[in-house]
């Protein structure tokens, strides 16, 4: 964890997976975000010395929303930290799960808890209202503050600790191997002397074979890929660009020597970050 007491940039309000993520990365002071646009927003502002963003799910995949503003602005990842994601049904007292199967009951929180919880939900409260709100841990806070019965949330124990919700069920996310990775934001480059993660934006040439001869320079130079994702260019829909994460510190002479290979060629590349990752 690095030290030191700094405001941070979160999406969604104390108690949700986003604050979970931030205590193990930073000590700091939270600030709440509606949106994941609004954690750049504050973060290039210096509203925050940092933010934190969700970047991936084991589950449903990459968040392309947050590759788009990586790919938009000039902000640098620090570091990254993976959550075990683990969703239950909270409400503002105890109830039988069978009292809530009913038109009368409501059930709320964000859309990807609810797609998390799908088979569930389907089995134990198909009558179930559904209602979508922007964070799981908003969406226990307002049922606790309520106080109506028949009125739930889905989201993480930490949020019912911090808002004094009490646990119906749980876990009940459908696949409990469901993690999330997310990644630590900020405006001043910083390479970590010890990294051994790069993250970069790869936008390749318009030749024939030039994303084969960049893969192949990372090949070339024993540079193992722990990720490579598409992302089409708004500008040009018949060109992608790729994000990447190499499993090295941007310092490496073989990375060095890879990307001045792969810019040879017509590539661009833009750094995103270059950081340690606890194994």
């Amino acid at each position: 964890m690095m030290a030191g007491m700094q405001k941070i940039a979160i999406q969604g309000i104390k108690g949700a997976f986003h604050h979970e993520a931030a205590q193990k990365l930073i000590d700091g002071e939270v600030l709440e975000c509606v949106t994941f646009q609004d954690v750049f927003d504050a973060v290039i502002a210096a509203k925050a010395a940092y933010g934190i963003v969700a970047i991936e799910n084991s589950i449903h995949g990459s968040i392309n929303h947050v590759y788009r503003l990586l790919q938009r602005h000039n902000l640098w990842i620090a570091g990254e930290t993976t959550l075990s994601i683990e969703q239950y049904l909270i409400g503002p007292q105890e109830i039988a799960v069978s009292e809530l199967n009913t038109p009368e009951a409501e059930v709320r929180t964000m859309f990807p808890a609810f797609a998390q919880c799908e088979l569930w939900l389907e089995e134990h409260l198909p009558l179930t209202k559904r209602v979508e709100l922007y964070d799981t841990a908003f969406s226990v806070q307002s049922v606790v503050d309520e106080g109506e019965p028949l009125t739930v949330a889905i989201g993480g124990k930490y949020a019912a600790k911090v808002y004094g919700g009490k646990i119906i069920e749980g876990p009940i996310n459908d696949d409990p191997h469901n993690y999330t990775r997310f990644i630590l934001l900020t405006k001043e480059r910083q390479d970590a002397p010890d990294a051994n993660r790069t993250s970069i934006i790869l936008t390749t040439g318009h030749s024939e074979g030039a994303l084969y001869r960049a893969l192949g320079a990372f090949a070339n130079a024993k540079i193992n890929l722990s990720k490579l994702d598409s992302h089409p260019i708004q500008s040009d829909t018949r060109h992608y660009s790729f994000y990447i994460d190499l499993e090295a510190g941007v310092a490496d002479p073989a990375v060095r020597q890879a990307f001045d290979e792969i810019r040879a060629t017509g590539c661009e590349i833009k750094t995103l970050g270059s950081y340690r990752v606890e194994e």
